[in-house]
């Protein structure tokens, strides 16, 4: 197994979730229906703190998403909880866990083939072919932001936290914890 270079990759290394990351592209290497691993998100922008998620996607073989789909647990192994979300789509699915280190992970099983998915700039071709990406609709970047801020926007706070599954919690508090910490640093800065 051997983890692609690209050119924001020495930042990546720095960091705590480096070795969360290697682990990651290990373990899918072991599964014999992921063709690669693709990094989203801070590490693909090369922007990452030590507060940052690791954002991937396990690219499923041609028509093998089913069979990634119930070796997602392999990704995830000794965490300290892992969950499913965003089950919607027939050949994407979200396994997300929290690692003994309190990194969260999101990873995005797909088959890119389906059309389930799309990618926008910039991405990283972890684990697999670099031309990976290319299986996958191409958008722009102001779409995807789009999205995302309507997703953010449409969250709201949970009127009842015990609503919540312990998931869709720690996500919430993960993200509390990480505004806090980020605006507490800026404040020092300044």
């Amino acid at each position: 197994m051997s983890i692609n270079d690209w050119p924001r990759r020495e930042r990546a290394e720095s960091l705590r979730q480096w070795s969360v990351i290697e682990t990651l592209a290990s373990r899918a290497a072991h599964i014999d229906a992921i063709d690669g691993v693709i990094l989203l998100g801070s590490f693909s922008r090369g922007d990452p703190d030590e507060l940052s998620d690791i954002d991937a996607l396990a690219v499923a073989a041609h028509g093998r998403f089913q069979d990634v789909w119930a070796e997602r647990r392999r990704l995830s192994e000794g965490a300290l909880l892992a969950w499913d979300t965003e089950r919607g789509e027939r050949d994407l699915g979200w396994h997300k866990w929290l690692t003994p280190e309190i990194v969260k992970v999101e990873c995005g099983i797909v088959d890119p083939d389906s059309g389930s998915r799309d990618l926008a700039d910039p991405c990283v071709v972890l684990l697999g072919d670099p031309s990976l990406t290319e299986r996958f609709p191409q958008i722009s970047r102001v779409p995807l932001d789009e999205r995302i801020r309507k997703r953010k926007t449409e969250q709201g706070v949970p009127d009842n936290w015990d609503q919540l599954t312990a998931g869709e919690l720690i996500e919430w508090k993960i993200s509390e914890m990480k505004d806090a910490v980020r605006r507490g640093l800026r404040q020092d800065r300044g």
